[in-house]
C-alpha cells in the first residue's frame, strides 16, 4: 500500500513540476503577487485536465487557494476513503517533500507559492491533503 501510494503521489509531483516551471520560469523577470503566479500555475495545469496520471489516478483540475496556494485535485478511482490507512498516508508527505524541494519548484517555493495535493476517493470523499511550503525545505 506504502509503495502504491508513494508511486502516486510522486506522479503527481512530476505533473505539477512541469506545469508550475513552464509559468516559474516565463513570468521569472515580470513581477508578480504571489495569487497571480498560483492562478497562472493551476491554469497552466488545467490545459491537460482532467488527465489520467496512472491506472488508478486521475488530475481533475487545479485551483489557485487564498493567498499563493496552488491546489491539484485528484480523484483516487479504486479506492474508499473508508478503507485508507491514514498511518500509511502519513508516511507519503516526506517523499513529496523531498521532490518539490529538490526540484525545479523550489524556485517557486522560494518565491512564497505553496503547493496542495488534494485526494479524493470515486465519490468525491478526501483521502489526504497534502502542502509543502517553502517552510518545509529546511
Amino acid at each position: 500500500m506504502t509503495s502504491t501510494w508513494r508511486n502516486v503521489a510522486l506522479l503527481s509531483v512530476g505533473v505539477l513540476i512541469f506545469a508550475a516551471a513552464k509559468v516559474y520560469f516565463d513570468n521569472r523577470s515580470r513581477s508578480s503577487a504571489g495569487h497571480e503566479l498560483a492562478l497562472k500555475i493551476a491554469a497552466e495545469i488545467n490545459k491537460t485536465a482532467p488527465r489520467t496520471i496512472d491506472e488508478v489516478t486521475v488530475l481533475d483540475r487545479a485551483t489557485a487557494g487564498s493567498g499563493s496556494v496552488v491546489i491539484t485535485h485528484y480523484t483516487i478511482t479504486g479506492l474508499s476513503a473508508a478503507n485508507i490507512d491514514r498511518e500509511e498516508l502519513a508516511k507519503i508527505k516526506p517523499a513529496v517533500v523531498s521532490q518539490l524541494c529538490g526540484g525545479d519548484l523550489n524556485k517557486a517555493l522560494g518565491a512564497g507559492i505553496a503547493f496542495e495535493y488534494q485526494y479524493r476517493d470515486k465519490t468525491g470523499n478526501l483521502i489526504t491533503a497534502i502542502t509543502v511550503s517553502r517552510a518545509d525545505c529546511g
